[in-house]
């Protein structure tokens, strides 16, 4: 290459860089002032894991209990993603500030099982439980579907889970045990404590923007703790979900 087309070749340089930096620091502004950002859920599934052992002195002597709940949604129907900029920030009094979506008509199965020893009114009493169900026991989707929920972590992050808030031990509503109490009413002395949730975080800038008919598959995961009433974590529950996206617009 001579001096003279090497010049000719750094001007050509310097004129396309000049055409583009308007370009990005426009994609940039934009990016800034998108106030909502809409997506397609085609499918989505997900699980609730309950898991908590121990004992809390003077309630329980002992106690141990697992539950899983599996979900999926059971029709072709599309639900909207919809996220609204900036989002509510997730803070240890308010953990899930904003409903992103609800997906209705899903599939619920859940299976878990229960045992230890409570202090019922004629002293040490033990327990027993074991379901099983293919339908939600009453109480557990309050809002009729799987709630998306959750808010902003930081300046670059969001925070999204599933079934955040749902109880899963309404699974032992209907355990009888002893003087008239249920499996939820032994356990419900320890509290899932739904004001201190650890998210997966979520990059902002994965799901603000897009082009038409941009897919993903977006995964999201949250975990509560579960206290006795001494303050002892006593177990955690887990709610982790699969959501297939297709990107529809941003305004």
């Amino acid at each position: 290459m001579t001096r003279a087309t090497r010049a000719v070749a750094l001007t050509m340089i310097a004129a396309i860089a000049a055409l583009l930096a308007p370009a990005a620091g426009q994609a940039r502004a934009r990016a800034s002032s998108i106030i909502q950002s809409d997506w397609n859920i085609t499918s989505a599934s997900g699980t609730q894991t309950l898991n908590m052992s121990g004992s809390d002195p003077g309630l329980l002597d002992s106690f141990k209990a697992t539950i899983t709940a599996r979900w999926r949604t059971t029709t072709s129907r599309n639900h909207m993603l919809v996220f609204s900029w900036p989002s509510a920030k997730i803070t240890s009094n308010f953990p899930d500030p904003r409903s992103f979506a609800v997906i209705d008509k899903s599939k619920v199965e859940m299976i878990g099982s229960a045992s230890g020893v409570f202090e019922g009114a004629s002293g040490p009493t033990p327990f027993s439980c074991k379901e099983n169900t293919g339908k939600p026991p009453e109480g557990y989707l309050p809002s009729g579907g799987v709630p998306i929920t959750g808010g902003l972590l930081n300046a670059t992050h969001l925070g999204l889970g599933a079934l955040v808030h749902p109880d899963p031990r309404v699974l032992f509503r209907d355990c009888s045990v002893s003087g008239g109490l249920t499996g939820l009413d032994v356990l419900s002395s320890e509290r899932i404590d739904v004001n201190k949730p650890s998210y997966t975080p979520i990059f902002i800038g994965a799901v603000k923007t897009g082009h038409k008919g941009k897919k993903m598959t977006l995964t999201i995961k949250v975990t509560e703790p579960i206290k006795s009433t001494a303050g002892a974590v006593v177990g955690q529950v887990v709610s982790k979900a699969f959501l297939h996206l297709k990107f529809i617009d941003a305004i």
